[in-house]
């Protein structure tokens, strides 16, 4: 509220003033001709956009500007370099902001519960360094130095990995230190460095990642030996053989051992399941989320989602009443696959309902 009641950025008329705003956690300073409206308009509404995170300072004093021949900025920070400066070739809101992002969070920052959600919404994918913070001083100077390359997509953050160890396993890694893994949150999918982490090894971890070239790991159960029930069970090693078979309609629970709407569902979804047994092309299915990676995005458990056949790609998430027959009945209205057998034994018990 302190942000949106001062203005969105200062305009320092002498070297001092400048240098007291440089010395603030991290600020923007622009260089701007007083006749350039375009370049001026830009600024400003970027430091309005901003201004809750960031300081700014514009300086049109042709004087405090040095030889600049154009527009530029410099920003001011206390991590890595302290000063950066913009050589875009065009000076816009699209230019300053990227300049702005890539330079805002330090090529291997220390993440935690304060800046967690500034990471997420930076949007690009985490790679995370599980650490012992005095052992492996060596594995830290290279990821920063990797870190520079790839500071426009990808960002770099490290953690005490012995305190954090069960946080590691999360992703797939042992627990021991140091561990290395990119988390791609927009995809779901987690990328597991293995090895021994050189400059060599990392730098083309990091650029099979980039290229498209990285296979991801997934951390999955071992599929049962049998798998005949009315409720099919799926672990991460068959989520796409089972879930994403173009030519069957999937309902999916996601679940949680100890989650105790998960173990009252249990008795009615085996019913569900027993429901559309004689349908081949309906399948009844639950995956256990916390030890098996999936697509799905899952806020809680349980959480069901249906699969259509030919459209995998728009799963739909069922909210509906969780009893045998409202699901029954949910699935049948929105199956693409139902036999005329099933159809027709469905209008039947309709007709015997109804009478």
């Amino acid at each position: 509220m302190l942000k949106q009641k001062q203005a969105a950025y200062v305009e320092p008329k002498t070297q001092e003033e400048i240098d007291k705003l440089a010395a603030s956690e991290f600020s923007v300073v622009a260089y701007i001709s007083a006749d350039d409206k375009e370049a001026i308009d830009a600024f400003v509404s970027i430091a309005k956009a901003l201004r809750n995170e960031y300081e700014f300072g514009l300086v049109t004093d042709a004087s405090l500007a040095g030889s600049a021949k154009r527009p530029t900025a410099t920003i001011h920070r206390k991590f890595d370099e302290p000063q950066v400066h913009f050589d875009f070739p065009e000076f816009n809101k699209d230019t300053l902001v990227d300049f702005i992002i890539d330079n805002a969070f330090p090529l291997l920052g220390t993440i935690g519960p304060d800046n967690y959600q500034k990471y997420v919404e930076r949007g690009y994918p985490l790679a995370w360094f599980f650490v012992n913070m005095e052992a492996d001083q060596a594995v830290m100077t290279t990821a920063a130095e990797i870190a520079k390359e790839y500071k426009s997509s990808i960002s770099f953050v490290k953690l005490d990995g012995v305190r954090w160890a069960d946080h590691a396993k999360t992703f797939g890694l042992s627990g021991e230190t140091p561990g290395i893994v990119i988390e791609d949150r927009d995809n779901h999918k987690n990328y597991v460095f293995s090895g021994v982490p050189t400059f060599e090894t990392l730098k083309a971890y990091f650029k099979s990642f980039h290229d498209g070239a990285l296979a991801p790991t997934v951390k999955s159960e071992e599929p049962p030996a049998s798998n005949d029930g009315p409720v099919k069970i799926v672990v991460g090693k068959t989520f796409d053989s089972i879930v994403m078979d173009t030519t069957k309609d999937v309902l999916v629970e996601f679940y949680a051992p100890w989650c105790g709407h998960c173990k009252s569902l249990t008795p009615k979804y085996e019913k569900l399941g027993q429901a559309f047994k004689a349908e081949p092309s309906i399948v009844i299915a639950k995956v256990d989320a916390t030890e098996n990676d999936t697509p799905a995005d899952i806020k809680g458990f349980p959480t069901l989602i249906f699969y259509p056949a030919n459209d995998k790609d728009s799963p739909v998430q069922y909210d509906g009443e969780r009893s045998e027959a409202a699901m029954e009945k949910w699935i049948r209205a929105h199956a693409t696959t139902l036999s005329a057998t099933g159809a027709a034994a469905e209008h039947v018990e309709k007709l015997h309902d109804d009478l």
